[in-house]
């Protein structure tokens, strides 16, 4: 028992471990930036899911799904800010009931759409992430004149949303 961890056996098992763990890794990081290249935003795609561990376990499928949660976060961080907007300043005012409506949207049509076809149907769901372009780009039209706080929030959204767009593409 006393040599067992210095045998030729457990050294030969435990350097197997090692770079079959490596090895996973390095494929997970490879399906990472391979599956980003293929989007319109490569760096914000690298970005967003090398920051969740979860990237690392997860095939295109979970790819996708971890674009969709990271556009649903800040969407709803979007939609807080817009909600302090409001009332703030009068000439903004129709420019934020159509980002509160664009945002509703997102929120409880399209992202939920999303998340109910990825399982099976990413057509469905590639359906659900254009409209976050979509209502997306309806907020910054309204936007554009006025030097809002959530003008940045807001092309994020976009930006995540198109880029979630191209990984469920590749599902289809």
């Amino acid at each position: 028992m006393k040599g067992l961890f210095l045998s030729p056996k457990f050294t030969f098992l435990t350097t197997i471990f090692v770079i079959l763990s490596i090895q996973r890794c390095v494929m997970a990081q490879d399906l990472v930036a391979s599956t980003c290249k293929a989007t319109p935003h490569v760096q914000l795609c690298l970005s967003t899911l090398r920051s969740n561990p979860k990237s690392a376990h997860s095939d295109v499928g979970g790819l996708s799904i971890l674009m969709v949660d990271a556009t649903k976060a800040k969407a709803t961080r979007t939609l807080q800010q817009i909600k302090t907007l409001k009332g703030s300043t009068p000439q903004l005012q129709k420019a934020i009931d159509a980002c509160t409506f664009a945002y509703k949207m997102i929120l409880e049509v399209d992202i939920p759409e999303a998340y109910e076809a990825l399982p099976g149907n990413p057509k469905f769901g590639e359906d659900g992430m254009s409209d976050c372009v979509v209502e997306a780009q309806t907020c910054a039209n309204s936007l554009k004149l006025f030097n809002s706080p959530a003008t940045g929030l807001n092309q994020a959204v976009h930006d995540l949303s198109a880029v979630a767009t191209s990984i469920i593409r590749m599902l289809l």
